[in-house]
């Protein structure tokens, strides 16, 4: 899976940031998801270091506020992603 675009939730760290990694070393486009701004500079740089991708953008979400996801800003329709790969909280609709 290459040249996709991936929406990746709780991208900053754990699970979620070790999954943005791997897809960006693949040569997808990663929107990495997360509250706090400042994690989410710390995990782009960590990624391009690793993968030399620099396709990657940050967005700042707190999905535990339903207000912040169901919104026309919301990363997945703003990059027309291939996925969304949710590992922060179960979005229940």
């Amino acid at each position: 899976m290459a040249n996709k675009t991936i929406i990746i939730t709780g991208a900053t760290d754990g699970i979620g940031l070790e999954s943005a990694t791997k897809i960006a070393a693949l040569g997808n486009q990663v929107g990495l998801v997360g509250r706090n701004p400042d994690k989410g500079l710390k995990a782009i740089n960590r990624i391009t270091s690793l993968t030399g991708n620099d396709k990657l953008d940050f967005f700042q979400s707190d999905l535990s506020l339903i207000s912040e996801i169901i919104t026309p800003a919301f990363p997945g329709a703003a990059l027309g992603s291939s996925l969304i790969i949710n590992l922060s909280y179960p979005i229940l609709i």
